[in-house]
């Protein structure tokens, strides 16, 4: 199946963006970068997540996380990916694509989140971006949506400078820590962003010519 493959790639290479970052479908053997990266994070995560399992940091809770990436991987309803740096090979983060629709829908939702020791330093933006571009040149998706909560700023200039526009507020969207809260909806359309990303590479080349004139 054509999700198995995406989702089973050891090091998912995009060709169109920065390199600095890679992602890949969580193992097994990255439960203890995993657990630590979570757990130093923690303060830093939890006010912007659904509340934590009781044994969520666990090997058990770790296992049980995957069962359910695998499941919806073998369904062809969502993606998980952990990002790494491709120089360290240190995690850093993770995204997902869930609630993947397909037939006349054709779309889904992201969610990321990013260690607290590598946050607003472009890691994210990268990913995404790559991802976005990936799925989009190699599937049938042509929107991606995502949700954030109306104060977190950081999210929001995350999501405008990947290219994606507030689309309205869903009143009492998801369980926050715990509590019911409402979410700004963002999306982002296929053509959208491959209009982007052509009009980068061009701006690219005319900075190549600029330059290689200049050192004449």
């Amino acid at each position: 199946m054509f999700w198995n493959r995406i989702g089973g790639r050891k090091n998912m290479e995009v060709k169109n963006g920065d390199d600095t970052v890679y992602f890949r479908g969580p193992e097994l053997r990255d439960y203890k970068a995993w657990k630590k990266l979570r757990e130093s994070s923690a303060d830093f995560l939890i006010p912007w997540e659904p509340r934590w399992p009781a044994d969520d940091l666990t090997w058990t809770g770790y296992r049980r996380r995957l069962k359910f990436v695998r499941q919806d991987l073998k369904n062809g309803v969502g993606l998980t990916f952990f990002i790494f740096h491709r120089e360290t090979d240190q995690l850093l983060g993770g995204m997902t694509f869930s609630n993947i629709r397909h037939g006349s829908v054709r779309g889904c939702q992201l969610g990321y989140w990013m260690g607290e020791a590598y946050s607003g330093q472009g890691f994210m933006k990268i990913a995404v971006n790559n991802a976005l571009y990936f799925l989009f040149t190699n599937t049938t998706l042509e929107r991606v949506e995502a949700v954030c909560l109306p104060e977190n700023e950081r999210s929001i200039g995350l999501l405008k400078k990947l290219g994606f526009r507030k689309e309205g507020e869903i009143r009492q969207y998801m369980e926050i820590n715990g509590e019911r809260r409402d979410h700004l909806l963002f999306g982002i359309l296929k053509t959208e962003l491959l209009v982007r990303q052509s009009q980068t590479t061009q701006e690219k080349q005319q900075d190549t010519k600029a330059y290689e004139v200049s050192a004449v």
